[in-house]
């Protein structure tokens, strides 16, 4: 997405959508507003985007069976046994403990490595 002020009080918008077999859309229009305006605008159309067309997937740090131990603090080790995410942790992991069968902690990514 482009934003272009062409005037003192025009802001002129192109939006482009890419796909694999080239440009599908390509949208341009100019609205009167003011710098300000445009720069919310442009954040509130990235936002919607980015719902609508979601960029790369980030590959996840350990996967189901990968061996792992807490960094520091209270120590924790074992194998992971499933996955978690909300708003404040968007990626964690479910850790079966090697010594204490059935017992599972969840943790952040940053708080793992690998034995």
């Amino acid at each position: 997405m482009k934003i272009k002020v062409t005037e003192a009080s025009t802001i002129s918008i192109t939006l482009i959508i890419d796909s694999r077999d080239g440009i599908r859309e390509c949208h341009r229009t100019e609205y009167p507003m003011t710098l300000y305006e445009a720069i919310e605008l442009k954040k509130q159309l990235s936002t919607a985007i980015d719902k609508i067309i979601p960029g790369p997937q980030k590959q996840p740090k350990f996967k189901r069976g990968d061996f792992v131990k807490k960094r520091s603090g209270s120590r924790w080790q074992g194998h992971v046994v499933g996955e978690y995410s909300t708003k404040l942790t968007p990626e964690g992991y479910a850790v079966e403990s090697d010594t204490h069968a059935g017992s599972v902690q969840i943790y952040p990514v940053a708080a793992l490595e690998l034995c």
